[in-house]
């Protein structure tokens, strides 16, 4: 059987036995109209005010929007808003760039995420969750303050745009995200991804109940969004899915579109799963290409194997990640340096996501970053997927081999059970 996989921003065409599993979400049409539907949804919101009207009287406006590591959805949303806004005689629009804790967007990516026309017109800057300008909110019920960008929480009127799709702590991405971490400062980041919240009900496709959840959109409603655009996406990135107004009532609406197409149900756990980064939006560092083994997880067998097949183009992530997973040993050894008072590393919790996945499963990788670099971190990298399963598999028999070509963009499930990052069924 051959199959082109996503990697980087194209494919890589592999072999794989006749008798493998391949599962994969039903093809999705893309919206004909998009800037007329997202125009639509602006008329006639869910539970808000139509945008033209709620932003008369408004002097100033700021947009926030996700960054790279979700697919784009600006070039085609945000003419719809300037429009709106315009007609409403809204003077001042600046956008931020939701970065939570990732870099700034480079102007080449301002491009790709704005399009054209906004990005040379419009004031746009990166949120900067260690650098730039906060203010205190307030807090969450557990203690957690609620730090988040400054320009955002004195504009006139906020506007924030997601993207809704699959996400390993989040159940889905999207909604309040965007918010926080998306506008928080560094320590309020830090205080949502608590080492103790991705060891309860937390992971791909779990909704109610999930402590991390349930915290980000509280993080997020101290401060708010006075309208919200939240958007799904086809495999190849094309608009398919939009609601506007209310953030909670356009979170539900997309939110339960994507799950009917994402939820993918296997019959038995494999051996052997084969998974992707998921194309260019996640294929860029390690950090980011780990959701796709994470995606795994709920059809992998306990002590299988788990074959990412990604490109990694930019590296392994942050200096404090690729250090954080070369020095633990196993999962207990980093959730006690995790839990050690005043700990504190960038992006542990990713690193922390990574040794949940190794007490379940032995990782490997097929990419371009030099396998001795990955050995170090206790992934086994390989030069092709083909040489990988030639070792991994084990004699003929069935359900052995299990793919899954979009990666994170699902939630792989035995049935209908949901697995947390834990490894407890949910």
């Amino acid at each position: 059987m051959r199959l082109a996989l996503p990697f980087g921003s194209g494919s890589v065409d592999v072999t794989l036995p006749d008798d493998a599993v391949v599962l994969e979400p039903e093809p999705e049409p893309a919206l004909a109209e998009p800037e007329r539907a997202v125009l639509a949804a602006c008329a006639a919101p869910l539970a808000a005010l139509p945008l033209r009207q709620l932003a008369r009287g408004r002097h100033s406006a700021c947009i926030a929007v996700p960054d790279v590591t979700r697919p784009v959805v600006g070039p085609w949303v945000l003419p719809a808003l300037r429009r709106e806004l315009a007609a409403a005689g809204v003077e001042r629009l600046e956008v931020v760039i939701a970065t939570g804790t990732h870099r700034g967007a480079t102007a080449d990516e301002i491009l790709q995420l704005l399009g054209r026309e906004a990005a040379e017109e419009l004031p746009v800057r990166s949120h900067d969750a260690q650098d730039g300008e906060h203010d205190l909110v307030g807090e969450t019920t557990a203690g957690v303050p609620v730090w988040i960008d400054r320009g955002y929480v004195r504009a006139d009127l906020k506007l924030a745009l997601g993207v809704v799709e699959p996400h390993l702590m989040a159940g889905y991405s999207g909604g309040a995200k965007t918010l926080c971490p998306g506008l928080a400062r560094l320590d309020t980041v830090r205080g949502v991804h608590r080492p103790a919240l991705a060891r309860g009900r937390v992971g791909p496709g779990i909704v109610v109940g999930n402590p991390f959840r349930d915290e980000v959109r509280q993080a997020a409603g101290l401060v708010g969004a006075d309208f919200t655009v939240q958007c799904a996406v086809t495999a190849g990135g094309a608009p398919a899915e939009v609601a506007a107004g209310d953030l909670g009532a356009t979170m539900a609406r997309v939110t339960a579109w994507v799950e009917r197409r994402a939820r993918l149900r296997a019959e038995t756990e494999f051996d052997v799963v084969v998974t992707t980064a998921g194309g260019p939006s996640l294929d860029r560092t390690l950090y980011q290409c780990a959701k796709g083994w994470i995606a795994a997880l709920g059809v992998v067998r306990p002590g299988g194997d788990v074959v990412l097949v990604a490109e990694m183009g930019e590296g392994i992530g942050s200096v404090e990640f690729e250090a954080l997973l070369s020095q633990a040993r196993d999962l207990a050894e980093m959730d006690r340096e995790l839990d050690t008072p005043g700990f504190f590393r960038r992006d542990q919790w990713m690193a922390q996501h990574v040794f949940q996945a190794r007490a379940r499963a032995r990782l490997h990788a097929v990419t371009r970053l030099p396998r001795a670099r990955l050995a170090a971190l206790g992934i086994d990298a390989h030069p092709s997927l083909e040489a990988a399963l030639a070792r991994l598999l084990p004699p003929a028999g069935a359900h052995r081999l299990l793919v899954l070509p979009r990666g994170p963009f699902c939630v792989a499930t035995v049935g209908d059970r949901l697995v947390t990052l834990s490894g407890a069924a949910a």
